[in-house]
């Protein structure tokens, strides 16, 4: 994957080489003092030059990028409190992190203003879909919460209206978690359960402040990474009938 962030650090230039030139004609200076206005040259064109240094860069990100890595058969979109979009997050997530992190690990969770489409169509999926859905580099870590935290975490999820799990069941009402279960069982309050999330909500961002005092186990795999590898792994084995959770288990 090295070789594809060295090429996507040439994005925001290739974004603006090819965007028409918006030029400023003026500011507002209203209520703010100490402020001139000043006249902007509008006259500004593109550089050739720059355009014509970019361009192999810009061949080589466009080539990449628009490669086939499989495929799926029916639409994966993006709803709350649940989406087959998100559904494909966490079941990655969850499949990929027990490999990579070679243990058994319970459920997975992902905040929903994390994927950043709001669907993948039917059809071949792109190496530049990937990084559309997931742009940040959030690494996935594991969490260890006995079954009353993540009872909590369970609320905390209804209260957002739902976000994205694999592993964990609920039904919401009144902003609040019932019939909850993982894995098809009753959550027992002493037990201690392994979670994969990402660092981002790990951290306490979006709200979850309650996860920061719990210890992390980070190996350093991107979650953008195990999406790729999921979907390169469910073509290798022939299995692209469309990303839905009866298939996925089956990984």
């Amino acid at each position: 994957m090295r070789n594809q962030k060295m090429f996507l650090s040439f994005l925001p230039v290739l974004l603006i080489a090819c965007h028409s030139a918006r030029n400023i004609t003026g500011i507002s200076t209203t209520n703010t003092p100490g402020y001139k206005e000043y006249k902007v040259d509008s006259s500004y064109k593109q550089d050739s030059s720059i355009a014509r240094f970019i361009r192999p860069y810009s061949v080589v990100v466009e080539k990449q990028m628009s490669a086939v890595i499989g495929e799926t058969d029916t639409p994966l979109l993006r709803k709350t409190p649940e989406g087959t979009l998100g559904n494909f997050v966490t079941d990655a997530m969850l499949q990929r992190a027990k490999a990579s992190y070679n243990k058994t690990i319970d459920a997975s969770f992902a905040n929903d203003g994390g994927l950043r489409v709001s669907e993948i169509a039917k059809g071949p999926i792109t190496l530049g879909k990937m990084y559309e859905l997931m742009p940040f580099d959030n690494i996935i870590v594991l969490l260890r919460l006995n079954g009353k935290q993540v009872l909590q975490l369970m609320d905390f999820i209804a209260s957002k209206k739902g976000w994205p799990v694999s592993g964990l069941k609920m039904q919401i009402k009144d902003g609040k978690a019932t019939n909850q279960t993982i894995n098809g069982k009753a959550i027992e309050p002493d037990t201690v359960y392994t979670i994969a999330t990402t660092d981002y909500t790990a951290n306490g961002n979006e709200g979850a402040d309650f996860l920061k005092v719990f210890k992390q186990e980070n190996n350093g795999y991107l979650l953008r990474d195990a999406l790729i590898d999921y979907v390169k792994r469910k073509r290798a084995r022939k299995e692209n009938k469309g990303f839905n959770r009866k298939q996925d288990n089956k990984c």
